[in-house]
């Protein structure tokens, strides 16, 4: 309402960082109830398989961009980001070890064959081709994520193609920071280390810090794609319920499919020199599947909330 006085709206308190509606037990089943439906209705599985598809195509030029940035910023370049002749180096060994952690084998061996052919071309010339192609292939699984998250608010799209391209360039230029970050987090920490000279007690607490870092950046990731990905305004708060939720569902789901990728499945048996494509392809669909399933606990939290 307008201020008598002035007649200017009220000035409107800034979304809180994080909260939620005060349901009851039976509220919270009736919700999820709500959200699985409308995850089934959007049918967001087909979806998250045309935004693996989009990923997929972008990996190689902001995997280009990440490593040749990373090697620009890294005390030791030829050291730290994947040196052919002198491979073996502790700080290498660190970075392939870090990736091997987190990706299953045969995704692990596409990461790093890229790895070892963008290391061979000249960083400038991969800086400047990665960052056009990163922007125009990236553009491609945003406006996927945008189209299915409109039909999970049931709002058309308002953006204009041109607008809707610049937001998806910076949505990618955010996440090439963000994975550039957690590699500077766990790659420098081997040279930081030995300096530092700490206890068993503050090394095991520094330790657990990166896993920390890498927790921050895939909700920073989920965030970043709920609040932009639907059009029109929402009064979520900054971190989404669907953020929180989905953070360590997709942790649980890289752990699990890992375990699994490397126990039960042989998808380099079964399609040779393309399992390793079929495991990065997979990854991202589930990525993509529980960012949906995020967007349609948001949406039925948005709804339910417009309602009171």
């Amino acid at each position: 309402m307008r201020n008598e006085l002035t007649g200017k709206e009220p000035k409107k308190d800034p979304p809180p960082l994080f909260s939620l509606p005060s349901y009851g037990d039976s509220g919270l089943i009736s919700l999820g109830k709500k959200a699985i439906r409308k995850a089934q209705d959007e049918d967001i599985v087909s979806k998250a398989a045309a935004v693996a598809f989009y990923a997929m195509i972008a990996l190689v030029p902001i995997l280009a961009v990440v490593l040749t940035l990373f090697s620009i910023l890294v005390p030791v370049p030829s050291e730290l980001v994947y040196n052919t002749a002198h491979g073996t180096s502790h700080t290498v060994q660190q970075l392939r070890e870090g990736m091997q952690d987190l990706l299953p084998r045969s995704a692990f061996q596409v990461v790093d064959e890229q790895i070892e052919r963008i290391n061979e071309i000249h960083p400038i010339a991969t800086l400047s081709a990665g960052i056009l192609a990163a922007l125009w292939t990236a553009s491609g699984a945003f406006g996927t994520v945008c189209k299915c998250m409109n039909f999970i608010y049931d709002r058309p799209e308002t953006r204009n193609y041109l607008k809707l391209k610049l937001v998806a360039f910076g949505v990618t230029i955010l996440h090439t920071v963000i994975f550039l970050l957690v590699l500077l987090a766990f790659f420098l920490w081997p040279i930081i280390e030995p300096w530092l000279a700490l206890s068993p007690e503050g090394l095991a607490v520094a330790n657990s810090l990166e896993w920390a870092i890498f927790t921050i950046a895939v909700i920073s990731s989920y965030t970043l794609m709920l609040h932009v990905g639907p059009t029109g305004r929402r009064h979520h708060p900054i971190i989404t319920p669907g953020a929180l939720i989905a953070t360590p569902a997709f942790m649980l789901a890289t752990w699990g499919f890992r375990l699994y990728v490397h126990n039960v499945a042989r998808y380099s048996e079964m399609y040779g020199s393309l399992g390793g494509v079929m495991v990065l392809m997979l990854w991202f669909w589930l990525y993509s599947i529980i960012l949906f399933s995020a967007a349609s606990v948001d949406a039925v939290l948005a709804e339910e909330m417009d309602t009171k």
